[in-house]
């Protein structure tokens, strides 16, 4: 039993579990917006990227989360992301997205496969000097958050 708890503890945690400022965020937030303005692509924030937006306070959390419709991707899209991001640290592309640090601060960009209603009509958020889109309505979002794929 204890085992197995170490081992979901390792799995809840996608980093070493520090939270970042503000500050650190924001950057990963804008690094992640080039790359994909870049690649044009649309994308939406998810979890605690867009929970923080939300509720109109400073970013917060563990991480830059943000989601890509599948329908939005191309191989043109993927070979631009992947230019942009081989200079970066610790970078990992998987089927299902990729992940890589800007600084200290991991993003994390997840593909979704399936059609989820909160991703039909997205809300709009301005933070900063930006305009971002998340899941719309976001409290069923924020219930299902996990259930995403």
């Amino acid at each position: 039993m204890r085992q197995q708890k170490k081992n979901m503890s390792k799995i809840k945690k996608n980093t070493s579990g520090r939270n970042f400022n503000n500050i650190e965020l924001m950057a990963a937030l804008y690094d992640i917006d080039d790359i994909l303005g870049r690649g044009l692509c649309e994308y939406v924030l998810l979890h605690e990227t867009a929970k923080s937006l939300t509720e109109g306070y400073e970013l917060k959390g563990d991480g830059i989360y943000v989601g890509i419709l599948k329908k939005n991707i191309t191989s043109s899209n993927m070979n631009t992301f992947k230019f942009y991001l081989a200079e970066s640290k610790n970078v990992s592309m998987r089927d299902d997205g990729f992940d890589y640090q800007w600084g200290d601060v991991p993003v994390h960009v997840k593909i979704i496969k399936r059609n989820y209603k909160y991703f039909d009509y997205p809300d709009t958020k301005f933070y900063s000097a930006s305009e971002y889109k998340i899941p719309n309505p976001f409290s069923e979002y924020w219930k299902a958050r996990f259930l995403i794929k």
